[in-house]
């Protein structure tokens, strides 16, 4: 990436605000490669540009600094920053330097990979942490590009945060993981501290070790058992199969996240979790290529507060994602279900799930059949994305009544069984070219499928996607053979149109939707899912 001095005076311009910079309380500085020609002087000349405004008391780009002046000008400047970022231990010694940095919540530092021969100073950030007693969340990042640190300084860094009087977050390890990953010591130290000392650490909430061999220390141990009322408040995500929970800020939810090459060791390991929070909110099972049969049954019975489920996986077969669900479904607290990859295991979910008020498909190819089941029957549902619904190329199709007349946000991408594109088919009853019997089943099904979405009083989102293979372009929603018009959609507020480059069709797109939603919000950009 290159840039001038002209263009990041530019960036800086387009964030100024009306707030002083002594009002600043956010500031980060991550690493990019603009290092050479952001020097002291034209930072200085950039934040002076309009000093008595920056918006949102924050100041965050996209540029790191070689030299520590740029750090110091800026405590200076900016002393009531809460949130804080940056790259580098010389940075962490120009701040303990500057004694300006006090009144710090938030503290990220990011290790510089580009500098090997740097030694992480532990002692150093202990005194930080403990000069900013209002520290609630320290992070330190990129730790698995460090050979030399020194154990003993962890251990203590973590006996004086014990007693830090509000510490609340604690995140020690490495970006990326690899097989030669080199803090596996310090971890398993740090595993280890946190074990020995758990009593002075029962208050905190939030608490993050990434690497696949840390719950190989921990699982199974006391202190888990002895974290199990505060856990059960927290949230989680294990990465990897072997991976600690990752207990986040916000409360009661948890991430799995699994790699494609893991164990079925996994699903253990997720079962050892759940049976630790019977308070949990939130569960993500993404990438999750192990096999369920161990987590499947009893699923109510271990998480029976659950209020949102995101499943996400192209390997899960149907007869397991089915059990899931049928498991799933005796949670009646669940209101937010969002899957990925797993397609038409969704008869099942609209048999069951009529309590949902929000269902997505994100990358999944579902059948015009389940989809008008869904909308059918969860009379609760106020928002239901499916970007990728199937019109099948023979047989047939009825629309019954869409009991969700609250549904607030619609999105939908059709397209034909055998074709690679998608179309507005059912919105504007185009003719299918080579597929007669679709072009049967997608003439019959237009006029009730427009006629229900023109029902939804309260619609103030639609979002729609096409290809720009799609022969299908003209947007002209007006009443053709006897179609209703969706023009009736008065309470729209965004239009959301996905699948095409900026510059196509973007005029046709532009008059549609001023023609009939001339106060509405308009949203155009390539697709993910085409």
């Amino acid at each position: 990436m290159t840039a001038s001095p002209l263009d990041i005076s530019c960036i800086f311009d387009a964030i100024v605000g009306d707030i002083s910079l002594d009002d600043i309380c956010n500031c980060t500085l991550v690493c990019q490669n603009w290092h050479q020609i952001f020097t002291p002087a034209l930072w200085r000349d950039v934040i002076s540009y309009r000093p008595e405004q920056i918006e949102d008391n924050s100041i965050e780009t996209d540029c790191y600094f070689t030299d520590t002046e740029s750090l110091r000008y800026l405590v200076r400047k900016c002393r009531h920053i809460r949130t804080l970022t940056i790259l580098g231990v010389d940075l962490l010694k120009a701040l303990m330097e500057s004694r300006q940095c006090t009144n710090l919540t938030e503290f990220n530092l990011v290790i510089n990979q580009s500098d090997p021969n740097t030694t992480m100073d532990f002692e150093l950030l202990t005194c930080l942490c403990l000069q900013n007693n209002q520290l609630k969340t320290l992070s330190v990042e990129n730790l698995d590009c460090r050979d030399n640190i020194e154990p003993i300084g962890a251990m203590r860094m973590l006996i004086e945060l014990s007693d830090h009087p509000n510490m609340r977050s604690l995140y020690i390890g490495p970006t990326n993981i690899a097989d030669d990953f080199p803090l596996k010591y310090v971890v398993v130290v740090l595993v280890a501290m946190l074990r020995r000392y758990q009593d002075k650490f029962l208050e905190i909430t939030s608490l993050t070790f990434t690497s696949n061999f840390v719950t190989r220390a921990v699982r199974g141990s006391p202190m888990l058992r002895s974290w199990g009322k505060w856990r059960t408040e927290g949230s989680g995500s294990y990465e990897n199969e072997d991976a600690i929970a990752f207990l986040e800020r916000e409360p009661g939810k948890i991430t799995v996240r699994y790699s494609p090459f893991m164990s079925n060791d996994g699903s253990t390991v997720l079962l050892d979790f759940l049976k630790r929070c019977p308070g949990l909110l939130e569960l993500k099972l993404d990438n999750y290529a192990c096999n369920l049969e161990d987590i499947v049954t009893g699923f109510p019975a271990l998480c029976p507060s659950l209020t949102s489920v995101i499943l996400g996986s192209h390997e899960l077969n149907l007869e397991e994602t089915t059990g899931l669900l049928s498991e799933l479904s005796d949670i009646r607290s669940i209101s937010t279900l969002c899957m990925s990859g797993l397609g038409d295991s969704t008869a099942l979910l609209a048999k069951h799930f009529s309590t949902l008020e929000d269902i997505t498909f994100s990358c999944s190819t579902v059948s015009m059949e389940h989809v008008l089941t869904i909308l059918g029957n969860c009379p609760k549902l106020t928002k239901f994305i499916v970007p990728q619904c199937v019109i099948p190329s023979r047989g047939s199709l009825e629309c019954p009544p869409w009991v969700c007349q609250d549904l607030h946000t619609f999105g939908i991408g059709i397209y034909i069984e055998g074709q690679d594109y998608m179309t507005f088919t059912l919105l504007r009853g185009a003719t299918i070219e080579f597929i007669p019997e679709a072009q049967r089943l997608a003439e019959k099904l237009a006029a009730p499928f427009r006629e229900q979405l023109n029902k939804l009083g309260k619609l103030r989102t639609l979002e729609l996607w096409l290809s720009e293979n799609s022969p299908f372009l003209t947007l002209d929603l007006d009443p053709e053979h006897g179609l209703p018009s969706l023009s009736d959609l008065r309470s729209l507020q965004t239009i959301v149109v996905e699948g095409f480059s900026m510059t196509f069709a973007s005029r046709e797109v532009t008059e549609w939707v001023g023609k009939h939603w001339p106060y509405t919000t308009l949203i155009t950009s390539p697709s993910l899912f085409v």
